[in-house]
């Protein structure tokens, strides 16, 4: 990052502004904290998904015929003495999609709610990186430091304000993290970053407009991550209705969930890959297409897996 030097006398008194400047200018090209912390959420979730089918089969699950859709596991007995085979079924009859399929449902406007969000994201992100990348330029280009003189006396009022706008917010923000208020103190911290990042640009005199976070990010940020991200706020909140556990294991119900959202999406891009969870026997394909119109309907919330379906954290374990 170029840093400035005035050699002029500093006789302006917008210069205190200057000082923290480079410190500023270096939020432009920071890395939202959600973003870091997708690789690994996903690794955490693979490692929650096999040690879940582990703990129920016993030991990795050996492929049965040419479906995928059956795995067959064995526990030894600590004597050494041969094992009893357990078959654990994955095979989607209409009965067990019926079963999905209605569990199902009573999550679907929270997940509508998610996708929604994620569009939010999307432009939000765009809009957030073309800001941070005019302000970037400004100071790559090498600002002349008369320039940057003649910018903050023209905007000195308006720089006073956005530093007085700081102190209350500054207090505030200390008192949430005394009383651990996670999201007062996201919100704040938004804040406090949106004005510096105002102030910086009025710095240099850039046009660059920075928005604050749309509320909506911030409150599903809260609800997935917390602060720190390493936890899953989602993590056994998914009870589905006793008919499922009467007839399904939680592994069981997980793995068919995933089939169903494989041959979901399967129907609108043919050439995705999917393993061996996707494939499927003429009774799969006969049942899943009789079902065809109601399973459409969760086929977008199953694409961006706003109605989750690629591993089952989200199931209150039962069996």
């Amino acid at each position: 990052m170029r840093r400035f030097r005035i050699t002029c006398a500093p006789t302006l008194a917008a210069i205190p502004f200057a000082m923290p400047l480079a410190m500023l200018l270096s939020m432009a090209t920071a890395v939202p904290a959600h973003a870091q912390l997708g690789r690994l959420k996903k690794m955490g979730a693979e490692a929650a998904k096999k040690a879940a089918e582990e703990k129920v089969t016993g030991k990795k699950d050996a492929a049965s015929g040419t479906s995928g859709s059956d795995a067959t596991s064995s526990a030894g007995e600590a004597s050494g003495a041969t094992a009893a085979r357990t078959t654990v079924s994955y095979v989607l009859s209409g009965d067990r999609i019926d079963l999905v399929l209605a569990a199902l449902t009573p999550r679907v406007e929270d997940a509508e709610k998610r996708q929604a969000a994620k569009k939010i994201r999307r432009e939000w992100a765009v809009k957030d990186s073309t800001n941070r990348a005019c302000l970037e330029k400004q100071t790559r280009q090498g600002a002349d430091p008369m320039a940057i003189v003649a910018a903050m006396e023209k905007n000195k009022a308006a720089l006073e304000r956005l530093q007085a706008q700081q102190i209350p917010l500054t207090k505030r923000l200390n008192e949430a993290a005394s009383k651990q208020d996670m999201r007062t103190m996201r919100f704040v911290q938004d804040t406090l970053q949106t004005i510096q990042m105002r102030q910086a640009a009025l710095s240099v005199g850039a046009s660059c407009a920075f928005d604050f976070t749309p509320p909506v990010l911030i409150e599903a940020d809260l609800a997935t991550n917390g602060m720190s991200g390493d936890h899953d706020a989602d993590a056994g909140s998914f009870d589905p209705p006793a008919s499922v556990k009467a007839e399904l294991t939680t592994v069981q119900f997980g793995r068919l969930r995933e089939r169903i959202a494989l041959w979901a999406m399967l129907q609108e891009t043919p050439g995705i890959k999917v393993g061996k969870e996707g494939v499927f026997t003429e009774e799969e394909q006969a049942a899943l297409t009789a079902r065809a119109a109601n399973i459409r309907k969760l086929t977008p919330l199953f694409r961006g897996n706003a109605l989750r379906w690629s591993d089952w954290g989200d199931v209150k374990s039962w069996k």
